[in-house]
């Protein structure tokens, strides 16, 4: 079994949640959410896929009030 399976690429992860990579990105760096990179492209970087099901029920303004 294909172990990144778990894993959606930030690409995958914008087409699930609707949010751009930028977002995904920033919500990565400030909650500290399981994911790994490959090189220095954001767009190889892999959320874990309950990770993502989480960005997905949080609401859109919750980058907002985190600043």
């Amino acid at each position: 079994m294909n172990e990144q399976s778990e894993y959606l690429t930030i690409t995958e992860a914008c087409a699930a949640t609707g949010l751009s990579r930028k977002t995904i990105w920033r919500r990565i760096q400030l909650k500290h959410l399981q994911s790994f990179k490959l090189g220095t492209d954001m767009r190889y970087t892999y959320v874990l896929r309950s990770e993502v099901d989480r960005l997905i029920s949080e609401p859109v303004h919750a980058d907002l009030t985190s600043r």
